[in-house]
């Protein structure tokens, strides 16, 4: 027995989820669009013609999800019968069973209206089916867009599949859409709709190639920079000992970590995110000297890519060797009192970094105050005051409050303030 759908209801639940994700769609597009100023009125116009279409499409999904009226819901064919099984919302309600030898007359007619609203366009379809019933009442019932099918008219396509086992059947189109009437015809004499390329306009057609290229080549590209999808056997080792060590590094296992990071440089030693954890584990088990070798030998490559960055997917523009490694040494230098090494890696690291918020101004400022630089130092602390008490200010308006500055910071800068006064 051969079974076609002849429509199909959404539960009320489902038409409710779906308009949840349209909504959330449209207020996701809405900020993602809008927030930027110099978005074109023509890209402002296809999302007012993308609103106006759901306006149009959610309103018709409630009234069929909602609608507990009997509909023609299937339709069944063997060798000598038609049933047609009716329901109401998602339940069973009846069925007629119709002998095919009965039957002297099974028309469908259909009429196909284009509509559009703004910049977007919609086919708006009715199909009535009449069947004629030797010496018994006639059966009617009418077939509405189909919305669970990418076209509109798939009740009178499936319908066609098996119009040659259906006796005296006949069928029409009527409307506007010539598109439709020129593919269903081709659909009735051949079998299969008209190809997709020639469905379409020449115009629309180059503009979706145009947009197909363009994105294969986006995310191709794309792909390529950010994730490696076939990495050696070698990277793949790579990764996990500067995963292990990171891991033993957070744990405070600075040995256990810099046995991992010296297997993987053993694998790649040009790698200046690798020299970054190394030194960073000297730095804090007390090992100035170390740290400032390995930060210093990792500025040494004039290379900007890390490889440990791209085999783990992060990708490379998140970060660069100098606004990583020149913290390092100049917290070292200050540390050991080489102050004019630190004050010339922090100036490194103010030209580099885009953090809003950093302590770099302040340790700037020690180094300078170090050297006798009573104006630099002076400077140098007051951007640090003002960042702090901005911190603090904007604080006060955040739902979740960090805690990375506070009053004791101002009172810290203030300190070195009346220090530098007095050089």
């Amino acid at each position: 027995m051969q079974k076609i759908h002849i429509q199909k209801r959404m539960s009320p639940f489902s038409a409710v989820l779906l308009t949840a994700v349209c909504v959330g769609t449209v207020i996701f597009f809405y900020r993602l669009i809008f927030a930027d100023d110099d978005v074109s009125s023509k890209t402002k116009g296809d999302f007012y013609g993308m609103i106006g279409t759901f306006a149009v499409l959610i309103p018709i999904l409630f009234k069929k999800a909602f609608n507990n009226d009997e509909y023609a819901a299937d339709l069944l064919l063997n060798n000598d019968r038609l049933i047609i099984v009716y329901k109401k919302g998602s339940k069973k309600s009846r069925h007629t069973i119709i002998k095919l030898d009965d039957i002297e007359k099974f028309k469908a007619d259909m009429t196909v209206t284009q509509g559009s609203t703004g910049r977007s366009k919609y086919l708006s379809c009715i199909t009535t089916v009449n069947i004629k019933i030797k010496d018994k009442k006639s059966v009617n019932f009418t077939v509405e867009n189909d919305l669970f099918s990418f076209c509109a008219y798939s009740f009178i396509l499936r319908l066609l599949k098996i119009s040659d086992r259906i006796p005296h059947f006949t069928y029409s189109v009527r409307g506007d859409s010539e598109a439709a009437k020129k593919d269903i015809e081709y659909f009735a004499k051949y079998g299969k709709r008209i190809p997709f390329w020639n469905r379409m306009s020449k115009s629309s057609l180059i503009i979706f190639s145009i947009y197909m290229v363009l994105t294969a080549v986006a995310l191709s590209f794309i792909l390529y920079l950010s994730w490696p999808w076939f990495i050696s056997e070698k990277d793949r080792n790579y990764l996990s000992y500067i995963e292990k060590g990171r891991d033993f590094y957070i744990d405070d296992k600075y040995d256990l970590a810099l046995a991992e990071f010296n297997k993987a440089m053993q694998i790649h030693n040009d790698d200046y995110y690798l020299y970054y954890y190394i030194a960073s584990t000297h730095k804090y088990n007390n090992q100035c000297d170390a740290a400032l070798t390995e930060a210093e030998n990792g500025l040494a490559f004039s290379g900007e890519d890390s490889t440990y960055l791209y085999v783990s997917g992060i990708g490379n523009k998140f970060s660069s060797k100098e606004s990583l490694l020149y913290p390092i040494i100049g917290d070292c230098a200050l540390k050991s009192k080489q102050y004019v090494k630190a004050k010339n890696a922090y100036m490194q690291v103010v030209q580099h970094t885009t953090n809003k918020y950093t302590t770099i101004y302040f340790k700037l400022g020690k180094s300078e105050y170090y050297l006798g630089e009573k104006e630099a130092a002076l400077q140098h602390f007051q951007q640090y005051k003002a960042m702090v008490e901005k911190y603090i200010q904007e604080q006060q308006n955040r739902k979740y409050k960090g805690n990375s500055y506070d009053y004791k910071d101002l009172e810290k800068v203030n300190n070195w303030l009346q220090k530098t006064e007095k050089l």
